[in-house]
């Protein structure tokens, strides 16, 4: 009955998306490059805890912005994990985040979320398996970010998500306990947020 009553809450503040996802041409204005955007499908809260090989609580340092390989600008987040809610790791890790800025050239990826220095963060992370374990992504893109902002005037937190122009579509069927769509709210009390990511957690 908690389980129930706790999800409809939830459900009540939820924003539902009917978009879909679409590989998205960014024109930049620094530079005059364009770059694709990343593609992926609207994912329920559920599915990001499931999909997750962590969920994280922390806060992004310094960030470094060079090319791969393949030529493609990423920037790599040192990120200082205060709690693990589901999962384990070390105490830092680094989040690889698409475009990045450098020599003077900005290249910007529709959905992929930005990590401010400092800022209180709750992160869905995935590892790169040619990574030993240290270098993660975030799930499902701005899906899986949210910064944690507090009232000061009653000391409640609260997870906050930008899609940052992330459209969604093709929701997944509704959770088991009754968060539908692509989910979640933009706006959720972090404790309730993080007792839903823990059951979830235990049921996999």
């Amino acid at each position: 009955m908690k389980d129930k009553l706790l999800s409809a809450k939830i459900l009540r503040t939820c924003i539902s998306k009917n978009v879909l996802f679409v590989l998205v041409l960014a024109v930049l204005m620094a530079g005059g490059q364009a770059v694709w955007g990343s593609t992926a499908r609207a994912m329920s809260l559920e599915r990001l805890v499931v999909t997750s090989d962590a969920v994280v609580l922390g806060r992004a340092g310094e960030a470094r912005t060079f090319r791969e390989s393949n030529g493609r600008m990423v920037t790599r987040v040192t990120y200082e994990v205060e709690q693990y809610v589901t999962g384990e790791g070390p105490a830092q890790i680094s989040v690889r985040l698409l475009g990045g800025t450098m020599d003077g050239v900005t290249q910007y990826v529709h959905g992929e979320p930005r990590l401010p220095r400092g800022e209180a963060t709750l992160l869905f992370l995935e590892r790169r398996p040619q990574a030993a374990g240290k270098i993660f992504v975030i799930s499902g893109l701005s899906q899986g970010a949210f910064r944690v902002v507090e009232d000061k005037k009653t000391a409640a937190r609260f997870a906050v998500r930008d899609l940052d122009a992330l459209n969604l579509t093709d929701p997944p069927p509704v959770d088991r306990l009754g968060l539908a769509r692509s989910c979640m709210s933009t706006f959720l009390p972090l404790d309730k947020l993080l007792t839903l990511i823990r059951k979830f957690a235990r049921d996999k």
